[in-house]
């Protein structure tokens, strides 16, 4: 795949911004809206989390070490963790340019490069010592995922931790009707487009496939919006993942011409939203973590 900084993007009828669905499989949008809900996403899923990761490596990053943020966005996980972990160097690589930090926001230990995630991560084999990875689910295809993570472990150093965070997006067919009617609309449309819609539960496979060994899966769980407004954890969760959803509306209506109207769209996310509070609706974080194989 042939990348160029923001030539492979398309206007929709919703003035939204979208990549070119031919080229990049990738369905949310590329513009200032969804750099925002990005930001929001990572102080949710930083509470979700109760922290920045979870692999055992934290005397490592104290030493210092060199760590791949893989799809980074606009790179907040890597500023937090530059922040904490001064003597190691970060490097958040994306597929478009516009949301990558501009620099003079990003501290010194940080580096920030375009790059296919897929077929030609821009680093030499055995380049990091951690790599970070979430929410790509409405990224790739089974066969991208298979490949993405041979690169993972291509520029992964020998011994090396990788992590990858998803939600199960399965869970969400049981938060009621309405939530059901949302999800298997966007299963449908991700199957049209030949994508993997519930590969949180396929992580181990195809980490073992790619040659990792270790492989460890956690979960953690989290109500998926509370009408406590004192507990931004779920709140921001809600917003982030509800705020996709919208932005999934152009896309959705070829499968419910009923959503083409954004009226009826946005009154149906604000039902779910109240369902999911009505059901105390929780969300599944799935944590895998996994090495690469010592060298013999």
């Amino acid at each position: 795949m042939t990348i160029e900084a923001d030539t492979n993007q398309h206007l929709s009828e919703s003035k939204r911004t979208f990549h070119d669905p031919v080229l990049i499989k990738y369905l949310l949008p590329t513009d200032t809206q969804e750099f925002n809900r990005l930001v929001t996403q990572h102080k949710a899923i930083t509470t979700t989390l109760n922290g920045l990761f979870s692999a055992p490596i934290s005397d490592q990053l104290e030493d210092g070490i060199t760590v791949l943020d893989a799809g980074c966005g606009p790179g907040c996980w890597s500023i937090d963790m530059a922040a904490l972990y001064k003597n190691s160097q970060f490097h958040g690589v994306d597929i478009l340019d516009s949301q990558l930090p501009k620099k003079s926001n990003k501290p010194a230990n940080t580096q920030f490069v375009i790059g296919d995630l897929v077929d030609n991560i821009p680093y030499p084999d055995n380049t990091f010592g951690f790599i970070y990875q979430r929410l790509l689910s409405l990224a790739f295809t089974k066969e991208q995922w298979r490949r993405n993570l041979k690169e993972l472990q291509r520029v992964l150093k020998p011994g090396g931790y990788v992590e990858l965070i998803e939600y199960d997006h399965r869970k969400m067919l049981e938060y009621g009707p309405l939530f059901k009617k949302e999800q298997e609309a966007i299963e449908k449309y991700q199957v049209s487009r030949g994508m993997y819609p519930y590969v949180a539960e396929n992580l181990c496979d195809i980490l073992e496939d790619a040659g990792f060994t270790e492989i460890k899966k956690s979960v953690k769980q989290q109500a998926f919006c509370n009408s406590d407004s004192a507990d931004k954890g779920m709140e921001l969760t809600g917003d982030a993942i509800l705020c996709a959803f919208e932005s999934l509306g152009p896309r959705l209506s070829e499968i419910l011409p009923e959503w083409k109207d954004p009226n009826v769209y946005k009154t149906h996310l604000q039902k779910c939203r109240l369902e999911a509070l009505a059901n105390n609706a929780q969300l599944y974080c799935t944590i895998h973590i996994a090495q690469k194989k010592q060298a013999d």
